[in-house]
């Protein structure tokens, strides 16, 4: 039966690889893959810079917790379940969407660090956000943060920027 259409068979066929090769994940590199598994693992902060700066006060030093842990996330494609480095104890849970191997938080994302102060992520010129986690190679990356921590002081709100700048090193994958 097949012998009789060969040409139907071969263009069926050609359609289906056709179909198959297009497929890819969304950042064009043609794999299968889910972005999300180039960041996902442990990451060792191997060199960091982080400040908080409020007004009428020195910076402080707020320096992370030694590991970064990234894994795929449920509404985004990654999620940072690091602890957060302003208050110990606080997890944050921030969502990153992933494009072309940078990681970006996702827009208008606020973390309750007590039950009056937050911390909310900066965003640039053009609305999007200031924290981003960039591969360098599959076992490095870096992360830059820019954010502010809103907090009550003595009754009164004051707004304190946190930067981060940092180098990241793979530990273990997910």
């Amino acid at each position: 039966m097949f012998l009789r259409f060969p040409g139907a068979l071969g263009v069926a066929l050609a359609a289906l690889a056709a179909s198959a090769a297009a497929c890819g994940d969304s950042n064009g590199t043609g794999t299968t893959t889910d972005p999300a598994d180039d960041f996902a693992g442990t990451w060792r902060y191997a060199q960091v810079q982080s400040v908080l700066q409020c007004p009428n006060a020195d910076p402080t030093n707020q320096l992370p917790e030694p590991n970064k842990t990234l894994a795929r996330g449920v509404s985004a494609a990654l999620v940072d379940l690091s602890p957060s480095p302003l208050l110990p104890g606080v997890f944050c849970d921030f969502g990153f969407d992933i494009s072309n191997g940078i990681a970006t938080a996702q827009p208008k994302q606020t973390c309750p660090l007590t039950s009056l102060d937050n911390l909310t992520i900066d965003v640039g010129a053009d609305g999007a956000p200031l924290w981003t986690i960039t591969l360098n190679s599959p076992s490095t990356a870096s992360e830059v943060v820019q954010a502010t921590a809103h907090f009550q002081v003595a009754g009164q709100p004051e707004s304190c920027s946190w930067n981060l700048t940092a180098a990241l090193t793979r530990v273990s994958k997910d």
